[in-house]
């Protein structure tokens, strides 16, 4: 793995699905769904099989050449496409027959399962919005909820309520300074909490009028602890050095920085352009709030520089390693063979 795809501290996106050409298929038989990926299994008229997986926003049909014939093992693709958000992975029956134009005994099944509610909007009509921020210290990411409240200074900051027994009790309001769940949502067009619907699986249900900001970064919630990575215990023991690496558990107390990733998402109306430029600003401001920093990738046992990259970096972080010359924010093994690399910021 190179240190640009290490180090991508910032990447976000914005789509729109577009469908792809109908294959018009009349199926004798259609079943499947669920998520995360969603598979369908299906026979056509003439009894040949048919299958298709949809994930990561990706669906592709197979159909076998001939009855008998295993779609799955031996099929040929009939459909290939991108369509849905990246990451998304659920679609129900009848999202099927309408995304490949494509029928069960010349209808579209109708909307039945208990999970509709899990599928995305992929006719064209919705947009999706996504972003991550990287190698995040707890204090860099309420600057960054600070950026969306003054984004969307009437939006209602909400955070989950559970209970150990019965799991997920409702939203309740809370504010950015004392926020401390993993989760929270940011909800533009509601007046009160009851005014956002909600499940049991993801909380926040969109709602026509309302834009509704998932926030999620791990060290908000204060139960959460940061775990020892294979990488670094392996590291320490192979290069025979006690490692500084930020991110890292059981490291001296005054060489202790947490970071975690911070992932953000959102849909709107696609006609609704605003909302687009609203988010493209605020990325921008939040970059802003990261310094662009020279990083270097080192062999850690020869100390030889492999690699440079600039990309922007999280002030905290920059500062902690700083403090000392042999403070890492990540490590790298290529291979088995491969020596173990550290990366840092290049030292003034």
């Amino acid at each position: 793995m190179s240190i640009e795809t290490m180090m991508n501290v910032i990447e976000s996106y914005f789509h729109t699905p577009k469908l792809p050409d109908p294959i018009h298929l009349d199926l004798a038989e259609l079943r499947g769904g669920g998520f995360c990926p969603s598979q369908f299994y299906g026979k056509t008229r003439d009894d040949l099989d048919v299958y298709a997986r949809y994930r990561g926003g990706h669906l592709y049909v197979k159909l076998g050449y001939e009855a008998g014939d295993d779609a799955y093992r031996d099929g040929f693709k009939i459909l290939d496409a991108n369509i849905g958000p990246p990451g998304d992975g659920t679609m129900s029956l009848p999202q099927f027959c309408h995304c490949t134009g494509s029928t069960v005994d010349g209808t579209v099944p109708e909307e039945l399962g208990r999970d509709f509610h899990r599928c995305r909007d992929l006719s064209g009509a919705t947009s999706f919005w996504g972003a991550r921020v990287r190698y995040l210290t707890p204090k860099t990411s309420r600057k960054i909820l600070a950026a969306w409240h003054a984004a969307l200074p009437d939006a209602l900051l909400v955070e989950p309520v559970r209970s150990e027994g019965t799991g997920f009790q409702g939203l309740r309001e809370t504010t950015f300074e004392e926020a401390r769940a993993s989760s929270l949502w940011l909800v533009s067009g509601a007046s009160r909490v009851r005014d956002i619907p909600i499940c049991p699986d993801f909380y926040v249900r969109p709602k026509p009028g309302q834009l509704q900001v998932s926030l999620h970064y791990g060290l908000w919630d204060s139960s959460s602890r940061l775990r020892k990575t294979w990488d670094y215990q392996t590291a320490c023991q192979d290069t025979g050095q006690a490692l500084l690496v930020a991110g890292q558990p059981d490291m001296p107390e005054d060489a202790t920085l947490p970071y975690e990733d911070m992932i953000m998402s959102t849909e709107f109306p696609s006609d609704h352009k605003m909302h687009q430029r609203r988010l493209t600003r605020l990325m921008e401001r939040i970059r802003s709030m990261l310094q662009e920093t020279k990083l270097e990738q080192v062999e850690l046992t020869s100390g030889n520089t492999v690699a440079h990259l600039t990309c922007p970096l999280d002030p905290e972080l920059r500062k902690w390693c700083a403090q000392g010359p042999d403070r890492w924010i990540s490590l790298r093994k290529e291979n088995r063979n491969a020596p173990w690399t550290g990366i840092r910021p290049v030292r003034d």
